[in-house]
């Protein structure tokens, strides 16, 4: 009797191994499915970039992308979150629409690398990565978004450099895109935002080259309670961009540079930026506070498209920001409600604030309280150096306040 059972114990050894596990071979422990939930994008078929023909990468991913994100939109999840999981390596996928609405709240966890086909004709609809109708959505992970954009001096010349942002939001509520994913070399802006509203911009890093062309970190088009914050924004142009029809947008804890900066309106009409309408439209409500600002073209800007309807800037304040050898904030436009508070730093112009405001529709409500801005000569060194007062006030007449040492109008 004892030998049949020491028998029996040798046979159940040699078929679950040393783990325990049933059909792994011994010593290795069998591949466990998804829990529930999760949704690997590469059980859909999406394939590393090494694996397959840069022609199969772009067709094959861009469906299987589209079909991990369905299921995932899809299901019923446990406590209502579904996470949309893309693994370690480099993925090059064609346009990928996450189209809503959801039965669940979906978490997109992109720990690899994305990169689109350098050929920017395979993508007509004005969109790389968008997530459209979508509600109660998470963009984060430990990868990045490579959109592999090209330096301005290449681009230039060339008309199909104008492409897309590595991150479009829209028609979208309720979304937060949280690092530390970064995001990088863009051939239009890192985010675009429009016709939403509720989106999170939080802990993000946003580079691209300093010489790039129309390389926003984040831009905002019609759309409302936009909120981003401590981020690392180095790009071509703005870091922010706030233009027609947003309200209610609050950034605070960026650091900003090199770059434009900080600008509300544009020079651009909405079909110019990926939107459908043509014309300016006003914009309320911006908090800029507790941000830094390193060698940017402009610091803050207010800005409007010349002749276009509805232009109107207001109740908008920039408080506690400390700018380091940046040029004069430029405010070329219809404002009202306007602050500029407890602002610091060092200047690479002598123009330290610079007002063009329209004859038409002067600036008014304009206040300058604690501006502590500083030319540094030694930052342009050799350059000739204009004989300009240190502020320029066209069309409107400031309300200062507290200190201001050599801005005046």
């Amino acid at each position: 009797m004892a030998t049949v059972v020491l028998l029996l114990a040798l046979i159940a050894l040699s078929i679950h191994g040393t783990t325990g596990k049933r059909g792994a071979p011994d010593g290795l422990v069998a591949a466990s499915p998804a829990a529930p939930g999760v949704f690997d994008v590469t059980t859909f078929g999406v394939k590393h970039k090494d694996k397959v023909t840069e022609d199969e990468t772009n067709s094959l991913n861009g469906l299987a992308l589209g079909r991990a994100w369905n299921a995932a939109c899809q299901s019923n999840s446990p406590g209502g979150v579904a996470r949309l999981v893309i693994p370690k390596g480099q993925y090059e996928v064609g346009p990928a629409l996450f189209h809503g609405p959801c039965n669940s709240s979906v978490t997109v966890d992109i720990q690899g690398t994305l990169t689109p086909n350098p050929n920017g004709s395979i993508y007509p609809e004005s969109y790389w990565l968008l997530f459209e109708d979508v509600a109660g959505v998470t963009i984060t992970g430990t990868g990045t978004i490579d959109g592999q954009g090209q330096p301005y001096e290449y681009c230039k010349t060339r008309p199909d450099c104008s492409g897309n942002p590595n991150i479009k939001i829209f028609n979208s509520s309720n979304v937060l895109i949280e690092g530390p994913l970064n995001s990088i070399n863009p051939t239009f802006a890192h985010i675009h935002i429009s016709y939403s509203r509720n989106v999170t911009v939080r802990n993000m890093k946003m580079t691209a080259p300093e010489n790039s062309l129309r390389t926003d970190g984040v831009q905002i088009a019609l759309s409302e309670h936009i909120t981003i914050t401590n981020s690392t924004i180095s790009t071509g142009t703005d870091c922010v961009n706030i233009v027609h029809g947003s309200k209610d947008v609050t950034i605070t804890d960026v650091n900003c540079g090199p770059g434009s900066g900080i600008s509300i309106g544009s020079y651009y009409t909405l079909m110019d930026i990926g939107t459908s309408i043509s014309t300016s439209l006003d914009v309320e409500g911006v908090l800029v506070k507790r941000c830094n600002f390193i060698r940017t073209t402009n610091g803050l800007t207010i800005k409007t498209l010349l002749g276009a309807q509805g232009n109107k800037v207001s109740a908008v304040t920039f408080e506690d920001l400390v700018m380091d050898h940046d040029t004069s904030p430029q405010v070329p436009a219809k404002i009202n409600d306007i602050h500029f508070k407890n602002i610091k730093g060092t200047s690479t112009t002598r123009d330290l604030v610079n007002f063009a405001c329209s004859p038409v529709v002067p600036c008014e409500g304009v206040e300058i309280a604690d501006v502590d801005l500083v030319f540094d000569e030694k930052a342009i060194l050799g350059a000739a150096l204009p004989v300009v007062p240190p502020a320029t006030c066209l069309n409107v007449k400031p309300i200062f306040n507290g200190k201001h040492d050599g801005i005046n109008c």
